[in-house]
């Protein structure tokens, strides 16, 4: 990769803050990450030097919440999260905390890294046997309630 990026875009590939915490802890405070392209699988060495903002993607992040002061003292100042958060079915979603353990890890990385910097993904919005549209939206409507003064923008997806 040419030059140095000033934001550093992670996580799309997989989710860092649910599963890789430590290592990311430990890429940050290296200053680099090695990371495989993925249709060649050729290493690229990708510098954190000049970064200024590191963009995450998660579904259960709660394990970076308390890394966080130790990431902004090895450089990672700035972090916007994306956070997509579901109140779907546990078979439309199995394996993730349940939704008012969710509710609490968002309302903490808000107060850590400001409202403005924690993204509300709702993501996608999924009709299916049980869940029509009125179902749907009610379930989303009591995830904004609880998210209200915690985050300022919502993005979702069918």
């Amino acid at each position: 990769m040419t030059g140095e990026p000033l934001i550093i875009s992670a996580s799309r590939r997989t989710d860092i803050p649910a599963l890789y915490p430590l290592w990311f802890e430990n890429r940050v405070r290296a200053g680099f990450a090695d990371v495989p392209n993925p249709r060649s699988l050729a290493i690229q060495r990708v510098s954190f030097a000049k970064a200024r903002v590191f963009v995450l993607w998660s579904k259960n992040p709660a394990a970076l919440v308390p890394r966080l002061d130790a990431l902004a003292a090895a450089g990672c100042r700035q972090i916007i999260l994306h956070y997509t958060l579901n109140n779907l079915p546990d078979w439309l979603e199995p394996g993730l905390p349940d939704l008012a353990a969710r509710i609490g890890t968002f309302r903490a990385w808000s107060r850590a890294v400001g409202i403005e910097r924690v993204i509300w993904r709702c993501d996608p919005l999924v009709l299916a046997d049980g869940l029509d549209c009125e179902a749907l939206l009610g379930r989303v409507e009591r995830v904004g309630e609880a998210l209200a003064g915690y985050c300022r923008r919502m993005i979702v997806s069918f």
